[in-house]
């Protein structure tokens, strides 16, 4: 995702405590996720405990 370009598409993200996080793929693929923190106005790289077990939307 760090490679993607942003795009006037809608996307689906979780929302929790004041962050949005967001992967690339479905399922138990290897995938990517970012962490956009609402507050700081920041990008974070997802950490690899949550991506693992992230069973949200993807983007």
């Amino acid at each position: 995702m760090k490679d993607g370009r942003f795009s006037r598409e809608a996307v689906d993200a979780v929302g929790w405590r004041g962050k949005l996080c967001m992967v690339n793929v479905k399922g138990d693929a290897a995938k990517e996720g970012v962490v956009y923190d609402v507050e700081e106005d920041t990008w974070k790289e997802m950490p690899e405990g949550m991506l693992l077990g992230f069973r949200g939307p993807v983007a």
